[in-house]
């Protein structure tokens, strides 16, 4: 399932749905959990407490939707969940929010021979980041990330 389009159906068409709520969008993923298709969407809000009510709210406000737009032809679970510090980010407000930490960041295709990396985030803009690694700093591509988050271990 293609990322974008799953991001602007979140985006364009769902978030309207749910913007008199105080929840937000973070991300969406599509998955497959042992032969379980699973759509998961990552809401938060301000204060940063999502609860089960909360949840049900969302899935509740934008279901219809879903099933009207039928965005994916094979049977899936529609999942709606927290965001916490293992949720890989996208955004650069959470670029800023992780600069100085030591973040793992995943790859579409290789670079230097490898698809992850672990290093401290240390600058970013549109196009790229910037990885302090134990010897050296590298540049990434941002549209060669397929995932970044944080590392719980340093």
């Amino acid at each position: 399932m293609n990322k974008k389009y799953l991001r602007d159906l979140m985006n364009n068409d769902l978030s309207p749905l749910i913007k008199d709520t105080g929840i937000e969008f973070y991300d969406v993923e599509y998955s497959n959990n042992n032969g379980k298709n699973i759509l998961t969407f990552y809401i938060e809000k301000d204060d940063g407490l999502i609860s089960i009510d909360d949840c049900e709210l969302i899935n509740n406000k934008i279901s219809d939707k879903l099933d009207e737009i039928d965005p994916i032809s094979d049977p899936y679970y529609l999942e709606i969940a927290s965001v916490d510090i293992t949720t890989p980010f996208t955004r650069d407000k959470d670029f800023k929010k992780n600069l100085g930490n030591v973040v793992i960041v995943n790859l579409y295709q290789k670079l230097d021979s490898k698809k992850e990396f672990k290093g401290i985030l240390t600058d970013f803009n549109d196009t790229e980041i910037s990885l302090e690694l134990e010897k050296k700093e590298i540049k990434i591509e941002r549209s060669n990330i397929s995932s970044i988050k944080l590392s719980l271990f340093d």
